[in-house]
């Protein structure tokens, strides 16, 4: 029994042994002829350039397809992985490197873009990303458009002193209160938050659809003076050219 046992592991052994050496030598003569298709087409590239010139294209082709095998071999046996995978274009022995996503507040360059970053991001670890990902964005947006300009609006101005100040210290009471809770006044004390960060986001994205409004109407005034003027100048041309 034990001596069938063995033969059977060596035979398993022996099998997976053949198969890796099957698999290896078909991956080299799959390279092989890669290689040699490469330098072929190289070949006739060169001969049909060369007959475009006058000269003898089966020849130059033939040279030229020589001179390309080697480098044709030398790039194709560096290829890592399969030739499957690569012609897949995938990369199998490069682990995928995890993007680290940088923080909207840093991204769009913002004052106080660490301690906001900081506050929204304990806020939706709390609270969850899925519920105050948009009012997070609508107040990063804001805060980016209202930096940019020298917004004169007293109302545009308290809104973005509110939640630079407001935001981080919302968040942070809201952790304290959290920590010693119990489950009923850590619900409520979460809720509110939510609330209140969500109600910050809607105002802020009604300030920004009354900043892109208002730009819409400078925009279309100053089109219509443009425009004035252009008229006004076709007008005083054809009046010169009646003369």
């Amino acid at each position: 029994m034990l001596g069938l046992i063995i033969l059977l592991v060596v035979g398993v052994v022996a099998a997976a042994l053949v198969i890796s050496l099957l698999r290896f030598l078909f991956e080299i003569v799959v390279r092989l002829l890669l290689a040699v298709a490469l330098a072929i087409s190289v070949g006739v590239l060169g001969g049909a350039i060369a007959a475009y010139n006058g000269y003898d294209g089966g020849l130059s082709g033939l040279a030229v397809g020589l001179v390309a095998l080697m480098p044709s071999l030398v790039a194709i046996c560096r290829w890592r992985g399969t030739v499957a995978e690569r012609l897949k274009g995938r990369a199998p022995d490069v682990a995928p490197v995890p993007l680290q996503q940088i923080p909207i507040e840093r991204t769009l360059g913002l004052e106080d873009a660490e301690k906001l970053a900081t506050a929204w991001l304990d806020a939706e670890n709390l609270a969850g990303r899925s519920i105050l990902g948009e009012p997070r964005e609508a107040c990063a947006q804001f805060l980016a458009a209202f930096e940019k300009t020298d917004d004169c609006d007293l109302q545009a101005i308290e809104l973005a002193t509110f939640i630079r100040r407001h935001v981080p210290g919302i968040v942070s009471d809201t952790k304290a209160v959290l920590d010693g809770a119990d489950a009923v006044d850590g619900d409520e004390a979460l809720a509110a938050m939510v609330t209140e960060l969500q109600s910050l986001g809607h105002d802020a994205q009604e300030a920004l659809s009354r900043r892109h409004l208002a730009a819409r109407e400078r925009l279309d005034i100053r089109r219509a003076r443009f425009a004035a003027r252009a008229s006004e100048h076709g007008q005083s041309d054809s009046s010169l050219s009646s003369h």
